[in-house]
């Protein structure tokens, strides 16, 4: 089997997974893909698709970044997806800053005005993602909002 021939068998195999909510393994099968072809714009849309659907925004941009760097005319693609997606993807940064949260609570805080700010930081991060998703979802409007 060619590396072609794998990366069409290893990308079809976390598409699979992916559409069963396997998202982990999903991504496995991606990084597969671009390791043998790091131009495959759609395995690396598809690892962000994975990654986002886990809370890792971070490296779902990353995969993003370089779909659009090896193919620069799927922005608009891109940009309607994530769009589409804003919901899902403020709900994750959501989960993540309580996954935080509570880490801190655990850690502890030297003082309650401590404690406040903290809590203030990460509601302001999540104000802003939503204000983000809402201008993409501006420029880039979705039937599905």
């Amino acid at each position: 089997m060619t590396g072609t021939d794998e990366a069409k068998a290893w990308f079809d195999q976390g598409t699979v997974l992916f559409e069963v909510e396997q998202h982990e393994e999903a991504i496995a099968y991606f990084d597969k893909v671009v390791a043998v072809q790091p131009s495959h714009s759609s395995a690396w849309i598809s690892r962000a698709n994975a990654l986002t659907s886990l809370g890792r925004i971070e490296e779902a941009i990353h995969s993003l970044d370089m779909a659009l760097e090896f193919n620069p005319a799927l922005r608009t693609e891109v940009m309607r997806d994530f769009s589409r997606r804003g919901a899902e993807i403020v709900e994750a940064f959501e989960k993540k800053v309580e996954e935080l949260n509570q880490k801190q609570e655990e850690i502890g805080f030297d003082s309650e005005s401590e404690r406040e700010e903290y809590y203030r930081n990460g509601q302001e991060i999540i104000r802003s993602v939503e204000e983000g998703v809402a201008e993409i979802q501006q420029v880039f409007p979705s039937d599905a909002q």
